[in-house]
């Protein structure tokens, strides 16, 4: 039952998020080990953040799921940026646009698939 949970909440979405996010920034330029090593690092921070934060939000009945992601996107948009920054030391201007993008495409895809179906999990 545990890992059920585990895996539903915080593990198939992180491997959602890496496959995706990792993707885009190719998509994107970014091809070189250091940048795709950052995006990925970041998001093993930034992704079972957000998705504890959500259930948590949604378990304790404080807001509703959609709300509480409404809220922590962008947040995560933001932190990932930074992070971004301080790893890559790259112009701020296109770590925020790679930010931004990446996680508007995880979003987009992650909204797409059902939450417990979806490419074969």
């Amino acid at each position: 039952m545990i890992t059920n949970f585990l895996f539903y909440q915080f593990l198939k979405p992180l491997l959602l998020t890496e496959i995706i996010e990792i993707t885009a920034a190719l998509v994107l330029g970014y091809r070189d080990r250091d940048s795709l090593a950052a995006v990925a690092l970041i998001n093993l921070i930034t992704n079972p953040l957000a998705n504890l934060l959500c259930w948590l939000g949604a378990f304790l009945g404080v807001v509703s799921l959609p709300t509480m992601v409404f809220f922590i996107e962008p947040l995560i948009v933001l932190g990932e940026w930074l992070l971004l920054f301080y790893t890559l030391r790259l112009n701020p201007g296109r770590l925020f646009l790679l930010s931004l993008l990446i996680n508007l495409a995880s979003f987009a895809i992650g909204w797409i698939l059902p939450w417990k179906g979806g490419i074969g999990f």
